[in-house]
């Protein structure tokens, strides 16, 4: 639903006449109400993924791009919040951790998206807390990095990207990951996904 907003308001932005005026009030409603709904108020998505997290992100951050100053005051505190909690969300080489329904190279490269992100706050060491997300973990300052899956699925209502991960965890080492989720492989019905 969060994606066919964004469709249906860049459809609106990127076309004239009545119906793209149609479409870009309609897809501006329920991208309200879903940046609502699927931002936590640990800034983290509701789907408990970093990997959905950065996709949204990613959603959002092309909203920016459309050029509109009406789309540009909706998503730009979303962007800047969900920007600092992906740093949160990465290893210290610079990817996601594979928690719940996660894999790399689905998305935009974090780093990428961070630096389109005017004002993201810098990376602190020490302990962090997402409980909405249920993200807890603690970064150094020489590279070492611990994150563990300790909250809800996802939402009850959808439970799609839900993995039984609890206490799941992943420890980066001086700059190399040591212990690491699998992941998923992939989405296509094959022998690895079996």
């Amino acid at each position: 639903l969060f994606e066919n907003s964004a469709a249906l308001t860049f459809a609106g932005v990127l076309f004239r006449g009545p119906d793209a005026g149609r479409w870009r009030k309609a897809g501006i409603k329920i991208l309200e109400a879903e940046i609502r709904e699927q931002i936590l108020p640990d800034d983290t998505h509701y789907e408990r993924s970093p990997m959905y997290h950065q996709r949204v992100l990613g959603v959002l951050l092309q909203l920016a791009a459309s050029g509109s100053s009406e789309i540009l005051a909706l998503v730009s505190e979303p962007i800047r919040r969900m920007a600092g909690t992906l740093q949160l969300l990465c290893h210290p080489d610079g990817e996601i951790a594979l928690i719940n329904d996660s894999a790399l190279g689905i998305c935009s490269e974090p780093r990428k998206m961070l630096r389109s992100v005017a004002s993201v706050p810098s990376q602190e060491t020490g302990p962090f807390s997402l409980p909405y997300g249920g993200f807890y973990g603690w970064r150094g300052a020489e590279g070492d990095y611990l994150i563990c899956d300790a909250g809800a699925p996802g939402p009850d209502y959808q439970p799609g990207h839900a993995h039984a991960g609890i206490f799941s965890f992943e420890l980066t080492f001086l700059g190399r990951r040591v212990m690491v989720d699998t992941g998923v492989f992939g989405y296509e019905r094959d022998e690895n996904r079996r």
